[in-house]
C-alpha cells in the first residue's frame, strides 16, 4: 500500500506535469516518452516501503499556515530532512511546497480560498508557484470567509485576481525587513550595498502587516541584484 501511494503520486504528478505527452506519441517499445516527468519517476522508481496501518505518531506533523516559516521550518526542515545539511534543507523545503502549484484551497475544506497557480496555470504540474510568488503583489486578506483564524494573501495588482499566498508560502520569499529596506532607499536599490542585513527580517503574516509584499524589478531580472533567499523583495508598512 505505501508503494502503490507513491505511485499514485508520481502518476498525478506525470500526468498533470506540461511534460506530459498523450499515448500515441510514446514509443510503444519504452511506453513513456524520452524527456517526460512520467519517465524519470519510472526509472527511478524504488519499491519497499513498510505499510502502517496506524499512525498515531502522525499528529501535527503539517505546518500551520498562520505560523509561517516557523513552522515550516519545524516540520520540514526539523522533521522531514533533519539528516540533510542546512542548504539542501531550504532547497528540498522549498521544492515541496510546490506542490501547491496544483490544486487550490476552498473555505469548506481548509478555511482558505483561492488557487496558487496564475489564470490557465491550475491543475498544471509547474513552477507558476514559484513565478506567482516573485511576479505578482501581495495584500494581506483577513478573516476569510468570516473566521479571524484564517488569513492570506491575495493578489492586489493588475493581474488577474483570486491569487492566493499563505504566510507559509510567501516567507520563502519575503520577509519583513526594515533595516534592509532603510538602506535599499539610501543607496538607490542597489543591493550590494545592503546585502548584510539580508535574511534579518521578522517572518511575514498577513495579520501583522498593513500593506503589501512585492518584489522589485530589478531582483528579478538584474543577475547582480538577484537574491533568491529573503530579503530579495520589499514589505512596506510594518
Amino acid at each position: 500500500m505505501a508503494d502503490f501511494i507513491v505511485i499514485a503520486a508520481e502518476a498525478t504528478m506525470a500526468r498533470t506535469s506540461n511534460s506530459y505527452q498523450i499515448q500515441e506519441q510514446y514509443n510503444p517499445l519504452e511506453h513513456y516518452a524520452v524527456g517526460t516527468l512520467a519517465r524519470s519517476f519510472r526509472d527511478q522508481f524504488r519499491y519497499g516501503r513498510t505499510t502502517a496501518e496506524e499512525c498515531e505518531w502522525n499528529s501535527g506533523l503539517m505546518p500551520d499556515p498562520e505560523n509561517g516559516c516557523d513552522d515550516v521550518n519545524d516540520i520540514f526542515g526539523v522533521h522531514m530532512f533533519k539528516y540533510q545539511k542546512n542548504k539542501e534543507k531550504k532547497r528540498l523545503t522549498a521544492a515541496i511546497m510546490g506542490a501547491h502549484t496544483l490544486g487550490r484551497a476552498r473555505l469548506e475544506n481548509s478555511g482558505y480560498n483561492g488557487t496558487w497557480s496564475g489564470e490557465g496555470s491550475e491543475g498544471v504540474f509547474d513552477n507558476d508557484y514559484y513565478k506567482q510568488m516573485l511576479t505578482r503583489g501581495w495584500g494581506p486578506d483577513l478573516s476569510v470567509g468570516n473566521n479571524d483564524e484564517r488569513n492570506q494573501w491575495k493578489t492586489v495588482d493588475s493581474g488577474p485576481a483570486g491569487g492566493l499566498m499563505l504566510n507559509s508560502d510567501l516567507c520563502l520569499a519575503y520577509d519583513n525587513n526594515i533595516e534592509h529596506q532603510k538602506c535599499m532607499a539610501e543607496h538607490n536599490n542597489n543591493n550590494r550595498k545592503c546585502k548584510k542585513l539580508q535574511n534579518k527580517g521578522k517572518p511575514i503574516n498577513a495579520l501583522h502587516s498593513h500593506c503589501c509584499a512585492w518584489t522589485h524589478k530589478g531582483a528579478l531580472f538584474n543577475k547582480g541584484v538577484l537574491d533568491k533567499k529573503q530579503g530579495s523583495g520589499q514589505l512596506c508598512g510594518k
